[in-house]
C-alpha cells in the first residue's frame, strides 16, 4: 500500500478512501495525499474542505478515485 500511496504524491491525483475515526464512525473520502510518515498520512480531504491528518492504521480501504461522468443522451 505504501507504494500505492507514494505514486499518487507525486501525481497529486486524488484517491478514494473508506476510513473509520477513533471512535469508530466510517466514512468515505476523497483525499489529495501530500506528505506520508509510518503512521500517518496527510492530505487534503474534499469532504471536509480541509487539511487533515489520518492515521494509517484506520484505513479500511484506499482505490483510485473514480469521478462520476454526466453523459448528454
Amino acid at each position: 500500500m505504501f507504494a500505492y500511496l507514494k505514486s499518487h504524491i507525486e501525481s497529486k491525483a486524488p484517491v478514494e478512501m473508506i476510513y473509520q475515526s477513533s471512535n469508530g464512525t466510517i466514512t468515505h473520502r476523497i483525499i489529495t495525499i501530500y506528505e506520508i510518515s509510518d503512521k500517518y498520512i496527510k492530505a487534503y480531504c474534499h469532504l471536509r474542505k480541509k487539511f487533515r491528518i489520518f492515521r494509517r492504521d484506520n484505513i479500511l480501504s484506499i482505490y483510485p478515485y473514480k469521478q462520476l461522468r454526466k453523459y448528454i443522451s
